[in-house]
């Protein structure tokens, strides 16, 4: 292990454990088991060490995806997107410290724009709506969702859900356990996308 991955670890879990600002450079060395100067060498601050954690989430992520799904045998469509759901949620209970600093630490730069780990968390969310939006129009294509509904829009508000209830689970007001709650949320993906909504007048509105 190189010492820049030994730093990234050690930033992990003391970020994960006390928050970016709390963890000084010093104990972060002690923790990786090197100078405090050759943080610096590899690093221009703990911003840019927070910025490299997020984006190696993003890379874990990703991987982790195209593995599971070059492996598993299932039909394009709302079966990928259910499955994918329930891959997301578990791969943010099995990777707690990553989604600790993200939900922990991502809340005090969502004002700042430019500022880069907020490009990553842009990049995350972009990445899950772009994987249901490809989904829902080959199912569209397929005949299997209505024409009427509007695919990124859709998609938003599934990946709003998803991302929401990872983070619900992940500060334990939904109990991991509670799987009823996962599938009450692919229940309801169904009838975003496959069931025509009536509104109050009686007419078939489009749902989209």
């Amino acid at each position: 292990m190189t010492k820049k991955e030994c730093i990234l670890n050690a930033a992990i879990k003391l970020f994960a454990e006390n928050g970016v600002y709390a963890t000084s450079t010093l104990s972060l060395a002690h923790a990786a088991g090197v100078a405090e100067g050759t943080i610096f060498r590899h690093f221009s601050s703990k911003e840019e060490i927070f910025f490299e954690i997020l984006s190696s989430l993003y890379r874990k992520m990703t991987q982790e995806f195209e593995d599971e799904f070059s492996r598993a045998a299932i039909k394009p469509g709302l079966p990928v997107i259910k499955h994918a759901t329930s891959a997301f949620l578990e791969f943010a209970l099995e990777n707690r410290d990553y989604f600790t600093i993200l939900f922990n630490e991502a809340p005090s730069r969502y004002l700042r724009m430019e500022n880069a780990a907020v490009s990553v968390l842009r990049t995350i969310y972009n990445y899950i709506v772009a994987f249901f939006v490809k989904n829902i129009e080959y199912d569209k294509q397929h005949g299997n969702i209505r024409q009427t509904v509007k695919s990124e829009s859709a998609a938003m508000i599934m990946a709003c859900a998803v991302i929401g209830l990872a983070r619900l689970r992940h500060f334990g007001v939904v109990r991991k356990d509670e799987f009823v709650v996962v599938e009450q949320l692919l229940e309801s993906f169904d009838r975003i996308l496959s069931v025509s909504v009536q509104d109050v007048s009686g007419e078939v509105g489009a749902g989209g």
